[in-house]
């Protein structure tokens, strides 16, 4: 059976000559949803898994995850969808939405959570799993001015089984007086 549906190579630059695939989200999805960005999604190995099943993890990056929430109308102004944009008009930009796998649509409140444990700082936050396009630092401060990349800090991630995972950075540093922790999310350029 031949199958007709639109598509678009903005939805997923890495399956356009970056070497990875893509993949139906439900196969058994009728075939007019396949014209739809959020009926597709990036193999998490580059390649693929040709003949064989794709499972359910998936890789992301920012314009497919874009294409999948908003309407062409939006999608037009950068303002709104952009990765600086916040739909939910709540100052939280798009690209810091993608990386947390939140709702770009609904206000958000706590994004990281910060505890004191044995005397160092932990922080804790949610992310999307396999994000092709996302750089995660934490970075320390004494000053809440000067910012540094955290060294080797001890990292536990919890999957949610959702396409999420918690992770939890602890770190090595005692605190022996002002320390302050910050969640960086830099969002790679197709």
């Amino acid at each position: 059976m031949i199958q007709s549906f639109a598509w678009d190579d903005a939805w997923f630059p890495a399956a356009d000559g970056a070497g990875y695939a893509l993949v139906v989200r439900d196969k058994n999805a009728p075939v007019s949803a396949w014209s739809s960005a959020a009926q597709w999604a990036i193999h998490p190995a580059p390649g693929g898994s040709p003949g064989a099943a794709n499972g359910s993890a998936i890789a992301w990056q920012f314009e497919g995850w874009r294409h999948s929430w908003f309407t062409p109308a939006q999608l037009a102004d950068p303002l709104v969808t952009g990765p600086l944009g916040s739909a939910a008009g709540d100052g939280i930009p798009n690209q810091l939405r993608y990386a947390l796998g939140l709702n770009p649509t609904e206000p958000t409140a706590a994004l990281l959570r910060a505890s004191f444990d044995g005397g160092q700082l932990t922080a804790t936050f949610r992310r999307l799993q396999n994000l092709l396009d996302v750089q995660f630092t934490i970075e320390a401060s004494s000053d809440a001015a000067a910012w540094d990349a955290v060294a080797a800090p001890m990292t536990a991630i919890t999957d949610h089984g959702d396409g999420t995972e918690l992770v939890t950075v602890r770190d090595r540093e005692p605190v022996t007086g002002h320390r302050f922790l910050r969640l960086r999310v830099t969002l790679a350029r197709p």
